[in-house]
């Protein structure tokens, strides 16, 4: 995988300039009356590329107005859209079986349905998708639980040690 804070600058500007889609929050009117926040909600991966928090100069900003303003449920999936895009062109290979656990367990079910067609991802979806084994994802679980064990057994004897200063 590649650092993108290791990137030359041009080369994170160019790769952070993207259209952003936002919406916008009025301030509010006794504080600031005509102050306007905007929202972006897509793409999430760009502000990466950012050195300064902001989009870069010639980013293209696309706001909805009146009824065309999206919903919090499709605003949450065009997020979601948003960001597995690069998560999916990145994982390592090594790591498909705790992409397919993380995605379990935080992705809403009415995200997954939107996107997958399905209310979760399968074992078999992702092997499909990936062409690794259901016995390599078997291998991957068990490997990552002994990691998980190992790093437990690590904290519980840190803890455990004499804290004298």
């Amino acid at each position: 995988m590649i650092a993108l804070q290791q990137l030359p600058a041009e080369l994170k500007n160019i790769l952070g300039r993207t259209d952003l889609r936002c919406v916008i929050q009025s301030g509010k009117k006794e504080l600031r009356p005509k102050s306007r926040e905007f929202l972006f909600y897509t793409p999430v991966w760009a502000a990466t590329y950012w050195p300064s928090g902001q989009p870069p100069v010639g980013s293209q900003v696309i706001y909805e107005t009146g009824s065309t303003v999206p919903t919090d449920e499709q605003i949450e999936i065009e997020a979601w859209r948003s960001a597995l895009l690069p998560l999916f062109l990145s994982v390592q290979p090594t790591r498909i079986a705790l992409l397919r656990d993380s995605l379990q367990a935080m992705m809403p079910t009415a995200v997954a349905q939107s996107l997958f067609d399905k209310s979760k991802i399968s074992d078999s979806d992702l092997c499909c998708w990936t062409g690794l084994s259901r016995g390599a994802l078997i291998k991957q679980r068990a490997r990552q639980a002994v990691a998980s064990n190992n790093e437990a057994i690590d904290a519980a004897s840190f803890l455990s040690a004499s804290w004298d200063c």
